[in-house]
């Protein structure tokens, strides 16, 4: 199978303070390639709870995490792991872009959202 190029596209709004692109698969469904995307947040959080693992890789900017009681700040350079079946807090008080992996999801149970707000 030959290389496969996934074209660069703009990001596009997802909720106040927040803008994304799919690089690279979808997460509804069942799946088992790893979905890429990738986001910036400008003063706004969220809350997700995944059945798959979830790593976000801090482009820019500075993002906290918090994960069962714990919070870690991640800065450019910083991977963050959210466990499977853990609910993660996902704040950027000024900015933060990312770079999330996510997966695989073979069983297809469905991800919770709450947010974005911003802050």
């Amino acid at each position: 199978m030959p290389a496969e190029l996934y074209a660069g596209r703009p990001l596009e709004p997802a909720g106040p303070g927040m803008s994304s692109r799919a690089i690279h698969g979808s997460s509804e469904g069942a799946w088992t390639d790893p979905v890429f995307t990738e986001w910036e947040l400008v003063g706004a959080q969220w809350t997700d709870e995944h059945p798959h693992a979830e790593f976000n890789f801090v482009l820019d900017g500075e993002l906290h995490v918090e994960c069962d009681g714990a919070t870690v700040i991640a800065r450019a350079g910083d991977l963050v792991q959210v466990p499977a079946n853990r609910r993660g807090r996902y704040v950027a008080p000024e900015r933060a872009r990312m770079l999330a992996v996510y997966g695989p999801n073979p069983s297809g149970v469905a991800s919770t959202f709450e947010g974005p707000d911003r802050l």
